[in-house]
């Protein structure tokens, strides 16, 4: 269901309550939210994905990228906890 809102944007399809623009159903990577896969479509995927190889360019731009990014104390605790 897809309801209009007056300010030029549909809400999501998921139900989360987030504005779309007028063209799209959805939130960029709401469209799956709530789905299970069974095991045998999760192999699937991960084969899929064992095969994906990123050039040196590509892998240097993802570095760039994630510099200066750093976990709160917060996080940080809570992945020692993990340990």
């Amino acid at each position: 269901m897809i309801v209009v809102s007056k300010d030029k944007g549909n809400h999501c399809g998921c139900g989360c309550g987030g504005l779309t623009n007028i063209s799209n159903k959805f939130i960029h990577g709401h469209t799956n939210k709530g789905r299970h896969f069974s095991e045998e479509h999760k192999g699937k995927i991960s084969l899929a994905n064992k095969d994906r190889h990123f050039s040196e360019e590509h892998r240097r731009n993802l570095s760039l990228t994630h510099m200066g990014n750093y976990h709160s104390e917060e996080v940080n605790r809570g992945s020692d906890l993990l340990i």
